[in-house]
């Protein structure tokens, strides 16, 4: 789909997340009303999971689905990837970083084997990829048969006066980022990767053709974000 974002390419997507991590979660508390935490909850309350499970999440920022997944439980292998630095070195604070493998790595060319995770998470990362369908095809690629995969996303706001409410809480985002972050344009691109992003049904549709049986989604924030699944 067409976009045509502030930041147009992987290297600076890339600048921008190095440049705001050290706020990065503050703004994310600040603009969600703290509602972030609980749909990452959400997620990671569909996991099942078991002993000796293998998880990988993608573009994990601040790392915040590794590390309250090895948080209730420790005999699992969890790992952390991102392809921006400093959001890592920001999860390594974390008094449980120690029980995640942290790494950098492009999330269109994962640096794993096939047959790899018995899940794959991701959370608001999905619409920074210039590739939606390629990270989704590397995700399908090193999951086990059977495994899953879940993807917790933005969506764009409907149409109506809750539609226009939203619109306009959106535009407000860019000075907030400048008033907490000093960066007004890395949140007006986040503005509109939310924006142009799939709608619910696109991101469906898409996991189902890059192979994905059983996709399902749960809507929360009047539709403004949404929780995708679906095995392999």
């Amino acid at each position: 789909m067409p976009r045509e974002y502030i930041y147009k390419n992987k290297k600076d997507i890339k600048f921008l997340f190095d440049n705001v991590a050290r706020r990065y979660d503050l703004l994310n508390r600040i603009m969600t009303f703290g509602f972030d935490k609980s749909w990452r909850k959400k997620l990671t309350s569909r996991l099942d999971i078991v002993d000796n499970m293998r998880i990988l999440d993608v573009g994990t920022g601040t790392g915040d689905i590794p590390l309250s997944l090895v948080f209730e439980k420790d005999n699992i292998m969890c790992i952390g990837l991102d392809f921006a630095q400093n959001m890592i070195n920001m999860a390594q604070k974390d008094s449980n970083a120690y029980k995640v493998q942290w790494m950098s790595g492009d999330a269109v060319s994962l640096p794993f084997r096939e047959l790899s995770f018995d899940i794959v998470t991701s959370s608001f990362f999905i619409r920074n990829i210039l590739s939606p369908k390629k990270s989704l095809q590397e995700q399908y690629r090193v999951l086990e048969e059977g495994g899953r995969v879940f993807c917790l996303e933005t969506s764009p706001p409907g149409y109506g006066f809750l539609g226009g409410f939203i619109k306009l809480y959106l535009l407000f985002l860019p000075l907030l980022g400048k008033l907490i972050a000093s960066d007004e344009r890395a949140y007006r691109y986040l503005v509109e990767s939310t924006t142009q992003f799939l709608s619910a049904d696109e991101m469906t549709d898409l996991m189902m053709l890059v192979g994905f049986k059983e996709v399902r989604s749960c809507q929360m924030m009047f539709g403004l974000v949404s929780l995708h699944w679906g095995i392999k």
